[in-house]
């Protein structure tokens, strides 16, 4: 199925973004309050869902690297002591020349693993509370047919 220009658009940014509201936004040129009740309704659009997959696919294609081989590359960075890392080492993140010879700059290690432990799901999802005033939840109960209380 092929999407209209603004879903398109709304794709690209989303998928280099991953943030909604914002590439709703930007996508229909509409203000905070519009993008930010219409982007989840767009994001549970099969045709919508069905791009964002082509689209992480097609990137992850051109990487040419799988969540193995970042698993492993982490692994490594946390598990390799500095020594051990050169300046043509995948986790050689800096190296400057110096009076006494190459320093090395290395992936940082508290970093690696919490990207590894973000990636194997050690962390609970993020609880995000929000407050519904009276009114909107009357308008609500309203609108399913639900009966006050």
């Amino acid at each position: 199925m092929a999407l209209n220009p603004r879903h398109e658009k709304f794709c690209r940014l989303y998928h280099e973004s991953g943030n909604g509201s914002e590439s709703y936004r930007t996508a229909y040129e509409c203000s905070k309050n519009v993008a930010r009740q219409n982007a989840w309704r767009l994001l549970t659009n099969a045709g919508i869902k069905a791009r964002l997959e082509q689209l992480a696919g097609e990137q992850a294609e051109r990487c040419d690297l799988s969540s193995d081989d970042v698993v492993d590359i982490l692994v490594k960075a946390i598990l390799t002591p500095i020594e051990d890392v050169d300046e043509g080492s995948i986790l050689c993140e800096e190296a400057t020349p110096g009076e006494h010879g190459t320093k090395i700059k290395m992936i940082s290690k508290v970093a690696a693993i919490k990207e590894l432990n973000r990636m194997l799901g050690h962390y609970e999802p993020e609880k995000h509370e929000h407050d519904v005033s009276d009114d909107l939840a009357a308008v609500i109960r309203l609108a399913t047919g639900a009966r006050e209380e």
